[in-house]
């Protein structure tokens, strides 16, 4: 339910917002008054018939734009009945990027909690983009995500990857360990589960957080209710949302790298515990002690791709593929992207339509290679499958279409 203090910008919000949706959600408005000569108003009778128009027991959700239409909704909340209060949320996230984010996570079937959460995050993507995400500001991502992979029934979501399901702190595992010490700083606390609990570890693996880690790091983060984030400090990147494959491998990840851990939420002493367990085994692969070694004395190889501004005539920059010597022409491999035709469409409906299909298939298809390889190959197919179902891939093709 939208309040404001202009008519036409609230049915704007409304407006925009359905256009987000495959299907309806109810979505009130109460904005202007009655006056020709001074419209820019609210009142509190029209906010209350407003929102006993949409209530429900699944609650009502009121988002406001400022000043006395915080008043006007806190008064017509004394006006409902008894039952009806507790079910009646007043939102303070930001009246668009809110509605936007609220009536997406309402089409999806989540409940107000959800909704609300949802709506409160709705800032963190344009601040991402604009370099002002700190710390403070997490990413947020809904407590048990809809299902992202039931691409026909629901639409596109902002976080959460499917298969999200609580898990048990294994038996053989103590937050007494002393193992890792000396890169990370996990600690017992007693501290509410709402504050932001976060641990700090070191990347060992020689090529560092590639697509077969990261799909175990996001399949692992996505057992859990909590928000996770991410963020690597070595190179003082962004903060990023845990459960998504695309902003994990964005980070750039490699040996030796410094990485911090923070989880919002009920279980999010359980999630770091297993993230943590996950990064000492270093994901499962083998290390080769004499590499390790010889890693830990030298400095890390740089993540530049070769250009022209890396090579020299007696000089190559670049990644080592490999130990020792080897003699022969040298090649200077410089990918070309592919270009990409834009084009308008009549039928944006059909189109959405046609790229779900298209996931779909894509998806039966990798199904049916990790059934028929060895283990090792069907976790980069693994990875393949999250990359067709990262919320914000999925998302971002939807706004683009």
């Amino acid at each position: 339910m939208i309040i404001s203090h202009s008519a036409k910008l609230a049915a704007g919000v409304k407006e925009l917002a359905q256009q987000m949706v495959q299907t309806s959600v109810p979505i009130a408005i109460a904005a202007g008054i009655d006056d020709p000569e001074n419209p820019f108003g609210t009142d509190v009778l029209q906010v209350q018939a407003a929102i006993e128009s949409v209530y429900s027991d699944a609650g009502v959700v009121v988002l406001m734009d400022l000043g006395s239409a915080v008043l006007s909704a806190e008064m017509a909340l004394e006006f409902l009945d008894e039952e009806q209060k507790p079910k009646v949320r007043l939102c303070e996230a930001p009246l668009v990027e809110g509605a936007i984010a609220a009536v997406v996570q309402a089409a999806a079937g989540a409940d107000i909690d959800q909704v609300i959460a949802e709506a409160r995050s709705a800032l963190t993507a344009k601040a991402s983009q604009l370099s002002v995400v700190d710390s403070t500001q997490l990413t947020h991502c809904p407590l048990n995500p809809p299902n992202l992979g039931d691409f026909e029934n629901s639409a596109p979501q902002i976080w959460g990857v499917r298969g999200a399901k609580p898990t048990k702190l294994p038996k053989s595992y103590s937050t007494d360990s002393t193992e890792n010490k000396s890169t990370s700083n996990f600690k017992e606390s007693t501290i509410p589960a709402s504050t932001t609990k976060e641990i700090h570890l070191t990347i060992e693996n020689p090529q560092g957080i590639h697509a077969r880690p990261a799909a175990q790091l996001v399949t692992t983060a996505n057992r859990f209710n909590s928000e996770i984030t991410l963020q690597n400090l070595t190179k003082t990147s962004n903060i990023v949302n845990g459960k998504s494959i695309n902003n994990v491998m964005l980070l750039g990840i490699q040996q030796g790298d410094e990485i911090v851990i923070k989880a919002v939420g009920e279980d999010a002493e359980l999630a770091l515990i297993a993230l943590q367990q996950l990064v000492d085994n270093n994901f499962g692969e083998k290390l080769d002690k004499a590499k390790k070694d010889i890693k830990q004395n030298s400095n890390p190889p740089s993540n530049r791709s070769l250009h022209p501004s890396s090579v020299t005539l007696d000089r190559l920059v670049g990644i080592p593929a490999a130990a020792g010597i080897a003699m022969g022409a040298v090649i200077v491999y410089q990918p070309k992207l592919p270009e990409i035709i834009e084009e308008q469409t009549d039928n944006p409906q059909g189109e959405w339509e046609t790229l779900q299909l298209a996931i779909k298939t894509a998806q039966q298809q990798l199904e049916h290679l990790i059934n028929t390889v060895t283990n090792d190959q069907a976790d980069i197919f693994q990875a393949h499958l999250l990359y067709l179902e990262d919320p914000a891939l999925v998302n971002r093709a939807y706004q683009i279409i």
